[in-house]
């Protein structure tokens, strides 16, 4: 089974930043990025973010 990683873009960004890292991971980890570029405060970008986790089972690591 293929641990999660969440990566999350910083400030300014998107998952454009993080695509070199996802192709290089992508046969270690389901890799997902959290889409944090629209969000009214921290609370809605942070449920975005948990979101991406919801299908993941609980017996699967996950990193963020």
């Amino acid at each position: 089974m293929k641990p999660v990683l969440l990566l999350i873009p910083g400030m300014l960004n998107d998952a454009r930043v993080w695509q070199p890292v996802r192709h290089a991971l992508s046969e270690l980890a389901d890799v997902r990025v959290a889409d944090v570029a629209s969000g009214s405060d921290i609370h809605s970008l942070s449920a975005k973010a948990w979101a991406q986790l919801a299908d993941v089972p609980g017996s699967t690591p996950v990193v963020i």
